[in-house]
């Protein structure tokens, strides 16, 4: 018994976590460029149950097997889901968004964030950088400084009034996994990225990933599951109390 109070926790604690993932992409259904993130369950390892035959432990005693029990269920990983979103029309130059593999690179406090965001505009100084101020690399690595009309092709070369003047720099990394996210749409790695094989498309953005209908059926799945974990728990309890109360009464 003690051991189903444990179970119907884990399935409660499990299920809360996913609700926050589920939350987190609502809250970002209308957020340009944002990767979903999605939840796996694992189980509890098995384990093999024994019964003790005999006062104690020792020669007269015998162990009997039960078979074998799990205590419930577990949140086993979150995992990004990189999966390319609807591309938007917005006829603004800077606005860009990539079609396939990549990732936008802008240069924050020192370090080198990515993005699929590719929401930019020009400051005071002319550079390229996103809402936030951060300037955009090019393939050198360099912050982009637009000098004339900006025009930039599918491969990324940048052209200012008709002269090429660079590349925008598009990056990618083999194992999407080893991407963390920072907040607000950015990721960070320790991986080294490689030139990516996305084509840029001038005047879009990419629109998020998530499914507003899918997140709110998770919503209410998960709702309904950590309910029955909550009435299991009510349960068990109730059995345990008559258990305590009534058992060697005459």
């Amino acid at each position: 018994m003690i051991r189903g109070l444990y179970s119907s926790y884990a399935g409660m604690r499990a299920w809360l976590l996913r609700q926050d993932v589920t939350a987190a992409n609502l809250a970002n259904v209308s957020s340009h460029g944002y990767k979903q993130d999605r939840v796996a369950f694992r189980s509890f390892p098995f384990r093999d149950m024994v019964a003790l035959q005999g006062r104690e432990m020792g020669s007269g005693s015998r162990l009997q097997p039960l078979g074998p029990y799990s205590g419930g269920v577990l949140l086993g990983e979150v995992r990004t889901d990189f999966s390319q979103g609807a591309l938007q029309e917005t006829g603004i130059p800077t606005d860009l968004a990539i079609e396939g593999e990549g990732f936008f690179a802008v240069l924050r406090d020192g370090r080198v964030l990515y993005t699929r965001n590719g929401s930019f505009r020009l400051d005071r100084e002319l550079y390229l950088v996103d809402s936030a101020g951060d300037r955009v690399l090019d393939a050198q690595g360099n912050p982009i400084r637009v000098q004339g009309e900006l025009q930039v092709r599918e491969d990324g070369t940048l052209l200012m009034d008709g002269r090429e003047a660079g590349r925008l720099g598009l990056y990618a990394f083999d194992d999407g996994q080893a991407l963390r996210k920072v907040g607000e749409g950015f990721f960070t790695s320790t991986v080294p990225p490689r030139e990516a094989n996305g084509r840029v498309r001038q005047g879009y953005l990419e629109a998020s990933n998530v499914s507003a209908v899918d997140q709110m059926v998770q919503l209410i799945e998960g709702l309904r599951a950590y309910e029955s974990n909550q009435r299991l728990i009510l349960v068990q309890d109730r059995t345990l109390e008559k258990l305590i109360n009534q058992t060697g009464k005459i």
